[in-house]
């Protein structure tokens, strides 16, 4: 799998949900263009670790840590051995 155009936006804020819950949501974006694909979570730990599944297999492995955003490519069910920073991250803040 190509992670070489992989972009993640980390997106926090909101109105709606914030009058709804009393909370600003925080989310992350992960998108590849060669994929043609995106994936949108909802952070609720300082450290997340989670999948980003194509067509209901597993591609990738994702961490997200304060600092960082690294993703590990799985192939045939199997991860590779080391994961990868991503670099291409963008901040969003919603009123």
């Amino acid at each position: 799998m190509n992670i070489t155009d992989m972009k993640v936006m980390h997106c926090m804020g909101g109105m709606p949900e914030f009058d709804r819950t009393g909370i600003y949501p925080n989310y992350i974006v992960f998108s590849s263009r060669s994929l043609r694909r995106s994936w949108r979570f909802k952070l609720k730990r300082k450290v997340q670790v989670g999948v980003l599944k194509i067509k209901g297999v597993i591609a990738f492995n994702y961490k997200v840590t304060p600092s960082t955003f690294k993703i590990q490519p799985v192939k045939n069910g199997i991860p590779a051995s080391d994961w990868q920073k991503i670099k291409d991250v963008g901040m969003i803040l919603y009123d």
